[in-house]
């Protein structure tokens, strides 16, 4: 029987600490878009990351990069914050994203941490999902946090790029 209640705390020193790196008056959502790069079916989680980056043009949000396992030739475009150096250890993650008010992510460990705490976490969900993410609709038995931004064909996915946008411009 699953409850999706959260089931992890962060260690409320390292949330303090992150407190002082993760401070903005505006809306604070961290990013992940990709995952371990060695991980058997990448290629099916990944997503073009403009559609996360594109929502930093919303003058009302400040993004952060949760992102680790980028390539070296990778760069985060301006006006969102990287804080890959930062990230030391789960430790430090479940702090950083403590400190937010919503995190998006591919289905990625970063998605299901943040949805372990209890944060508030969107997924964008690839037209062949992962089997936590393949019952139909929007919410997960798995994580009562969780709304799930689903890719409805393959290769396509301005779809998810649009719910996205909406979504985040009806946050408050």
């Amino acid at each position: 029987d699953l409850k999706g209640d959260p089931y992890l705390i962060a260690d409320k020193t390292r949330v303090e600490e992150w407190k002082k790196k993760i401070s903005s008056p505006k809306i604070k959502i961290g990013i992940r878009w990709s995952g371990n790069p060695r991980f058997e079916h990448q290629q099916l989680r990944l997503f073009p990351p403009e559609i996360i980056f594109n929502l930093a043009k919303d003058p009302r949000v400040q993004l952060y990069s949760l992102q680790k396992d980028s390539l070296p030739d990778f760069k985060i475009p301006d006006g969102i914050i990287d804080l890959d150096a930062d990230l030391k250890d789960w430790d430090d993650t479940a702090a950083a994203i403590s400190n937010m008010d919503l995190v998006i992510s591919s289905c990625t460990s970063v998605a299901h941490l943040s949805a372990a705490l209890g944060k508030k976490t969107w997924v964008v969900v690839p037209a062949l999902p992962y089997f936590i993410w393949a019952l139909p609709g929007e919410t997960s038995p798995w994580y009562n946090s969780v709304q799930l931004f689903r890719q409805t064909a393959f290769g396509h996915w301005s779809g998810v790029a649009n719910q996205l946008k909406n979504a985040v411009s009806q946050l408050s």
